[in-house]
């Protein structure tokens, strides 16, 4: 009989690794087997896993580095045998080609695709970037919610807050837009990993990015989740980009590695989701490389890890209470049967209730208040007295364990800057729940009791450290001094040298007439304290032979127990020290409770000591705002210019945000200290302002828009009440307005560089709402340079260069969001990524009343987006746009020539420039075959030079790319409606072109520029045109501008073609119509146009349909619309070569929705008895 044992083997991929989670393992044979039946015992051990699919014969033997054919017999007794834990005579099993090794009757998850039924709405995640606060932050997603039912979780509603926002411009900028881009080849080469604590929807947020990916991007995604319901432990989603998905749950680890080998899947986005670094580290194979990785807060990136660490914050207090309001959410976690129930009162108290037990997790804050409760008891259970006493204690900035990450929760310094989510430094950690500190606290009596006044201790961050101090005139220096050594957490008895130090700078100060200054000082934080011990020998308290030294650096729990270590204090011992130990340094350093506040009424206030004119003021400050409506009040009755004014502001500012960010932090438990104002029964509410940011250069004779809002207390509907808003000193309104605001509300800074203070009052002017600084300025740029790059790293042809700009700039932010650096580059418009801006020099001084503000950017892009097809004859300008494409500044065209190496188009890259469609739509969404068979395709780029200098809707960029392609002939230009001439469409032309031309308007005349006042109708048009004004209007015309808000179709049809011909032609829209409809209003005939347009309805001018009907029969083709629904562009078809576009492009392609002024805005349909339209 044969004698039955095992043989010791390892198994290994083509490659020769062994599989990760594989160990070496022991097959059973006969001693008489040989190579086939060892490989067929093999295959029986691992056909569920790394061997699932791949034949027994496939599979490669070898013993000492030599291959053993299938009929060579095993010798057994060489083949067994084990010393310790090391194994001799193994055999090495490979399993080759994996990807082809499936069977044939073995389906992939990709052979059957499904549809994807989800609404466009749930993953529209590119909305996120123009989420307004006003708009309701619940997206409903029950497309999502069943797609993902089995796979993972995702919710029956998506509540988007600021944080997500946010953090989806910080994704996009890492990664995802140069995915799009195809500029990853390789996936994982700038991948991102997401961390964040437990619950606050990390895993949600990842599945918006792969869908939007998928969806909207048409690209590639294959997602792994690691799910924990029932049975399931991973689900594998796949989309093909096209709009459909294959999906399977629990795919063995070799399965899932035979997927992500599929040749179809190569170039897709891969995001992991719920896997921990060591799962990633363990399952190489299968989760590496990625894209994007959803995980928790234990990743620790390496040096030489290519990750972007970005976080994911916990939710704020403030965006829980909203999404239990807009959610079924009292239902969900049982609180209430209906929430038609529920009033405000017994709402707050619900949701302080459930905030004490959950913190800052939306998932816990959703659960039941039993499950939650033995949740919380049962991570606490397993946290050791030291790290709970440096959890209630102390803060908690180092990485720890899992279990402690799953009752602290990490939130960011500033929420609304994208540089907090990507730098650790910003990150704060705490202990949110108060039901977890309290069991916490359990074991630590001793010292807590002595304690229970200090809710955290204040830490600094260093022992030592040089910081630079602001100081002003209006504080004295004893405040300046104290103020400065508990921000930094400076010892009381070791601020004498700080107080110096400030001292000796305000003197100088004074004798240079200098009202602001910044001083470099010292500030020593650590602390020593003498400590009696017990005396054996004397049997008395005796101080200890050195003192206890308290160090930022080192949490307070450890320094104790090193100095009852080093000096073999007893517990008993050990814990009277510490007890005396945390007074002591909460004395020195303070707690960061609550501040003191004054009530007054339903508000609560604190005073801020301010020094005016050597007189010590007390500013009484609402706690609940930022203190600047009281400290501009405060300058109205002082009568303080406006540079010190804003000085005042700013001061009042930064002091008003660090008390709040305190009072954030740890925010009372007690009913009634619960909210910033008394429950009196009435709804409290407070008006804020979205629009203008004070922290803005607004350049001047700009619009700057005020957009306001009322926030309250509670859901109740508000109430429209009729504001006022003022220039600081101002005896009248600038305008009165309803808020909620109703119709669009602006002021043109045009009273010069400098501060500017508005306020908001009720309507009889006495009680200050709010208020707002702004900074206005006159924004300039310089083309310092251009040059060519080196060689390319990536080139092969050494010859290759790129073109590179060097550019500074004047009061004007380059890295400011709401504006853009553009570069004309010969027939291209395109605008700089600030991420690939290099910033070479910065400086910045604020505006005093004797210097004005002052802000000089120096920086480096490059220029490589434009492919040159000759080496002489180029051009560039430097253009700043606003966020709606209005150009506030243009430098002199500088002309220049470049070798023939300098940006060939095999180097060309738009990596280094904005996608426009992000802020332009691209219309028509795809070019006819006309056009490009015809050379016309330019017309299929004109959305791409939308932009206005002294036009109102980017009409100057689209007039400059048309005749660039059909020439001039006269330069020659008519405009009716222009009003006084400074936002026209023909005065770029006039002023740096060289052209020449006439404007009319009804109201306004000016010889210096030919404006004259006509009123002009259809019986008269052609007689001014042609007759009156025949020395100034060729007959061919090279462009006519016709902007009446009423009559314009019926004035562009009274037109002559046959004595006038304009070769383009812009007409004035009405793009409410639907672009189906060609019509128009009925004539106004009125002889001083009181029929005409009544200024707030839709009923005006005519439809883009009629236009492109009049350009049909008269040998026009309509070419354009812009973004915001003003202008359309008529072309004469002989300047188009003869061909008629209209014929392939039409309203339905070309025509915008209503936006007006670029913000959204629209007029209502209000019908009244005279409104008749005209079909045409």
């Amino acid at each position: 009989m044969a004698r039955s044992s095992r043989r010791w083997f390892q198994l290994v991929d083509s490659r020769g690794s062994a599989f990760k989670s594989t160990s070496p393992d022991k097959a059973p044979l006969n001693d008489n087997d040989d190579v086939a039946d060892f490989r067929t015992a093999v295959k029986r051990l691992y056909e569920d896993s790394h061997l699932h699919g791949i034949a027994a014969s496939d599979l490669i033997v070898y013993e000492s580095h030599a291959t053993l054919d299938a009929e060579q017999p095993l010798e057994l007794d060489a083949m067994i045998g084990k010393r310790g834990r090391k194994l001799r005579n193994l055999l090495i099993v490979k399993v080759p080609n994996l990807t082809r090794k499936r069977k044939l009757s073995e389906a992939s998850i990709l052979d059957q695709l499904e549809a994807l039924q989800v609404a466009e709405v749930e993953f529209q995640l590119d909305a996120l970037s123009d989420k307004q606060e006003s708009d309701t932050p619940i997206v409903k997603t029950p497309g999502l919610h069943a797609f993902w039912k089995g796979f993972g979780d995702f919710p029956s509603s998506y509540f988007v807050r600021k944080e997500e926002v946010v953090i989806w411009q910080v994704v996009r900028g890492l990664v995802i837009w140069q995915v799009v881009r195809g500029l990853l080849p390789t996936v994982g080469k700038k991948r991102i990993v997401m961390v964040g604590s437990p619950g606050v929807g990390k895993s949600c947020f990842l599945m918006l990015v792969g869908l939007y990916m998928a969806c909207i991007e048409k690209r590639k995604v294959l997602i792994i989740r690691r799910v924990k319901e029932g049975d399931v432990a991973n689900a594998v989603v796949y989309f093909d980009g096209q709009g459909s998905i294959a999906r399977q749950k629990n795919l063995s680890a070799f399965r899932l590695q035979l997927l992500r080998e599929e040749e179809e899947l190569q170039g897709a986005l891969v995001l992991v989701d719920g896997y921990s670094q060591a799962h990633v580290d363990a399952e190489a194979n299968e989760l590496l490389p990625f894209h994007v990785l959803a995980t928790s807060c234990q990743y620790d990136a390496k040096h030489d890890d290519p990750s972007h660490v970005v976080v994911l914050p916990a939710w704020q207090r403030n965006d829980l209470e909203k999404y239990a309001r807009l959610t079924d959410w009292a239902i969900s976690t049982g609180l209430l049967r209906k929430t038609k129930n529920l009033n405000d009162s017994t709402w707050r108290k619900f949701l302080k209730e459930q905030y004490f037990y959950s913190g800052g997790s939306l998932r816990d804050f959703c659960k039941t208040r039993e499950a939650l409760k033995e949740q919380v008891e049962r991570y606490c259970s397993k946290i050791g007295n030291v790290q709970a006493y440096q959890l209630v204690y102390t803060y908690g900035s180092g990485r720890s364990s899992d279990q402690v990450d799953r009752i602290r929760h990490h939130y960011i310094t500033n929420p609304e800057n994208e540089e907090h989510y990507t730098k650790s430094r910003y990150w704060k950690v705490s202990v949110d729940s108060g039901y977890a500190l309290k069991y916490l606290g359990q074991n630590l009596v001793s010292l807590a009791s002595s304690t229970q006044h200090c809710t955290q201790l204040r830490v600094p961050p260093a022992n030592v450290e040089y910081a630079l101090l602001h100081i002003d005139a209006f504080n004295p220096v004893e405040n300046v001094a104290n103020s400065a050594c508990e921000a930094f957490g400076v010892p009381k008895y070791k601020c004498g040298g700080v107080k110096k130090e400030v001292l000796e700078t305000m003197q100088e100060m004074a004798r240079l007439a200098i009202r602001e200054a910044v001083v470099n000082v010292s500030l020593d934080r650590s602390l020593a304290y003498d400590v009696l011990i017990f005396d054996d020998e004397t049997q008395q308290d005796v101080r200890a032979p050195e003192p206890v030294v308290v160090h930022p650096e080192q949490p307070l729990a450890e320094t104790m127990l090193e100095f009852c270590a080093r000096y073999k204090l007893g517990n008993e011992s050990c814990e009277s020290a510490a007890v005396g130990i945390v007074d002591l340094v909460a004395r020195d350093w303070g707690c960061d409770d609550p501040v003191e506040t004054e009530a007054n009424g339903d508000k609560k206030f604190v005073e801020i000591p301010i020094l005016v004119d050597q007189q010590e003021y007390q500013l009484k400050v609402d706690v609940q705002k930022d203190g600047t409506a009281d400290a501009v009040k405060f300058c109205v009755e002082r009568r303080i210019d406006t540079a010190g004014c804003a000085t005042l502001v700013r001061i009042v500012k930064e002091q008003m945000e660090a008390l709040q960010a305190k009072r954030l932090d740890n925010e009372e438990d007690e009913d009634e200290n619960e909210d910033y104002w008394v429950d009196s029964g009435a709804v409290r509410r407070w008006l804020k302002i979205d629009s203008p940011i004070d922290t803005r250069l607004y350049p001047i004779s700009q619009r700057v828009y005020i957009k306001v809002g009322w926030e309250q207390d509670s859901d109740e509907e508000i109430e429209p009440e009729e504001l006022c808003v003022y220039s600081l000193f101002s005896t009248s309104p600038l305008k009165c307005f309803v808020v909620p605001q109703t119709e669009p509300l602006y002021i043109t800074a045009t009273s010069g560089e400098g501060y500017h203070i508005i306020y908001i009052t009720d309507k009889s002017g006495e009680e200050i709402l709010a208020a707002r600084v702004l900074q206005v300025v006159v924004p300039k740029a310089e083309l310092v340079e251009i040059y060519t790059s080196e060689v390319k790293p990536d080139s092969s042809d050494n010859e290759n260069e790129y073109l590179i700009a060097k550019v500074r700039t004047t009061l004007f932010d380059p890295l400011d969001p709401a504006f853009r650096v553009c570069i004309i580059l010969d027939d291209s418009f395109d605008c700089l990524n600030p991420e690939w801006i290099a910033v070479d020099d910065r400086e910045y001084q604020h505006g005093t009343q004797t210097e004005p503000l002052h802000q000089s950017v120096t920086f480096r892009s490059p220029l490589d987006h434009v492919a040159f097809s000759r080496p002489n004859g180029h051009e560039i300008s430097v253009v700043f746009l606003t966020e709606n494409n209005k150009a506030i500044y243009i430098t002199d065209t500088v002309a220049f020539d470049a070798a023939l190496w300098v940006n060939r188009p095999e180097i060309i890259s738009r990596l280094h420039v904005l996608d426009p469609r992000v802020y332009t739509p691209q219309l028509p969404r795809s070019c006819p075959y006309l056009l490009i068979a015809t050379n016309l395709d330019w017309i299929c780029e004109l959305w791409r030079h939308e932009w206005g200098f002294y036009s109102q809707n980017g009409e100057d960029g689209i007039i400059r790319k048309i005749f660039r392609h059909i020439g001039t002939k006269n330069k020659a230009y008519v405009e009716f409606g222009t009003e006084n001439g400074e936002e026209c469409n023909t005065r770029l032309l006039r002023q740096l072109h060289g052209w020449k031309g006439i404007l009319m308007d009804s109201g306004y005349e000016d010889e210096s520029i030919d404006l004259h006042r006509e009123f002009i109708t259809r019986d008269n048009f052609m007689t001014l045109l042609a007759e009156k004004y025949q020395h100034l209007v060729p007959r061919d015309l090279d462009l006519l501008s016709i902007d009446v808000d009423f009559n314009d179709f019926w004035l562009l049809s009274s037109v002559d073609l046959t004595r006038v011909a304009p070769r383009v032609i812009i007409v004035e829209v009405n793009s409410h119509i639907p672009p189906s409809e060609a019509r128009s209003v009925q004539y106004d005939d009125s002889e001083d146009g009181s029929g005409g347009w009544d200024g707030f309805s839709s009923y005006f001018g005519g439809s883009v349909a009629a236009f492109h009907r009049w350009g049909a029969l008269n040998g026009y083709s309509l070419v354009y619309c812009e973004s915001h629904g003003v202008n359309c562009f008529l072309v004469r078809n002989d300047a188009l070569g003869g061909v008629n576009v209209s014929a392939v492009l039409g309203p339905e392609q070309l025509q915008a929705p209503p936006n007006f002024f670029g913000q959204g805005w629209n007029y209502p349909d209000t019908w009244q008895p005279h409104h008749k339209w005209v079909w045409v």
